[in-house]
């Protein structure tokens, strides 16, 4: 998909090509992969973090 705003839960991988808001409600379980992404207080992600085109996940920190 191309955006994306989500507020609740996610159980899967989680693909954005342009622009993914995770609010505060947000609660992702998998690996999510974005061209630009908003991360707000609260919001959570277990998995990985990667950006569309990157060699390497980010490393979430605990």
């Amino acid at each position: 998909m191309p955006n994306a705003i989500i507020n609740g839960t996610v159980r899967g991988n989680l693909t954005c090509l342009q622009h993914l808001e995770l609010a505060a409600g947000a609660r992702v379980f998998g690996t999510v992969t974005y061209q630009s992404m908003e991360m707000m207080l609260g919001a959570q992600v277990t998995g990985s973090m990667q950006p569309v085109g990157g060699a390497e996940p980010a490393t979430l920190a605990s």
